[in-house]
């Protein structure tokens, strides 16, 4: 079984899908090791009380550039606005669900709250997934009827890829 990597802050969820997404596909991927520069090559940081993440389209491209430098290939699909029939048809491929979301924060609505999961299998009821809240939470279910309701709730910026290994 996988070991997959949790977080631990507020602002890597990003450098961490990329481990997480590596992990998966059969790789022996340190995040430890490979932290500081996956983190510089993403622009995560803090800096005082903001917390800098990374967009949607820097984390695919530093995934694709991590994905040449290790055995086990994959390819990445953007599918756009995940939906429940979007990440089931990558699954039922055997591929995995990487999905971003943002929301707008209820104190300073300027500022776009995001994180990055992996969901990596299902039941009929449930998505298996791989860093869904964060805060050194590991592999977690999330019902279907949750998961919905997420990508209903927080509709601004979401985005699905499909990752296929090779």
């Amino acid at each position: 079984m996988t070991r997959y990597v949790k977080q631990h802050d507020k602002h890597n969820c990003g450098p961490i899908l990329i481990a997480n997404i590596l992990k998966w596909a059969g790789n022996q991927y340190s995040y430890r090791a490979k932290k500081p520069d996956l983190c510089q090559k993403c622009g995560t940081h803090r800096t005082g009380k903001l917390i800098f993440g990374v967009g949607q389209s820097r984390v695919k491209e530093v995934l694709e550039y991590e994905s040449r430098n290790v055995e086990k290939k994959i390819k990445v699909h953007g599918l756009g606005s995940p939906t429940l029939a979007l990440i089931d048809k990558a699954l039922k491929k055997n591929d995995a669900a990487a999905i971003s979301f943002y929301y707008e924060h209820p104190k300073y609505p300027q500022h776009a709250i995001g994180h990055y999961f992996l969901c990596v299998g299902q039941t009929p009821q449930f998505y298996r997934t791989v860093n869904l809240r964060g805060e050194g939470e590991g592999v977690a279910l999330i019902s279907r009827g949750k998961m919905s309701r997420w990508l209903r709730d927080y509709p601004k910026w979401n985005y699905l890829w499909a990752i296929q290994k090779l």
